[in-house]
């Protein structure tokens, strides 16, 4: 299950809202789901494309992005030219059917994404 955060906030923000809900920032593990979140995120509020998603890179120059749930990184869909080099940016956003790295301060809409019932 997803809940769509149509305000839009900052990534930490985003991830606070998530965890109020019991959930976390969405996990991208293939193609196809981004792509139906964006899709419902059109009819409910014109000109979303951009959205965080749960990709995060801590600081130090070597660190990688990681899922902010702890699940392998299984699956890459930058958009090119993404990763980039920045220090600045260490957040994970989805943007017209790829990743793209931003500053975690940028506003965006997010989706959460809640575990399956037991």
């Amino acid at each position: 299950n997803y809940i769509l955060g149509i305000t839009p906030l900052y990534f930490l923000q985003s991830k606070s809202i998530c965890e109020q809900f019991n959930s976390h920032l969405i996990s991208l593990h293939e193609s196809g789901v981004a792509e139906q979140i964006e899709y419902v995120f059109s009819q409910v509020s014109s000109g979303v494309s951009d959205f965080w998603i749960g990709l995060h890179k801590d600081a130090g120059t070597n660190s990688q992005y990681t899922w902010i749930d702890g699940s392998p990184m299984d699956y890459k869909n930058w958009s090119p030219g993404y990763p980039g080099s920045s220090a600045a940016e260490k957040c994970g956003a989805y943007s017209n059917g790829k990743w793209i790295a931003l500053s975690c301060t940028k506003l965006l809409p997010f989706v959460c994404e809640t575990p399956p019932s037991l």
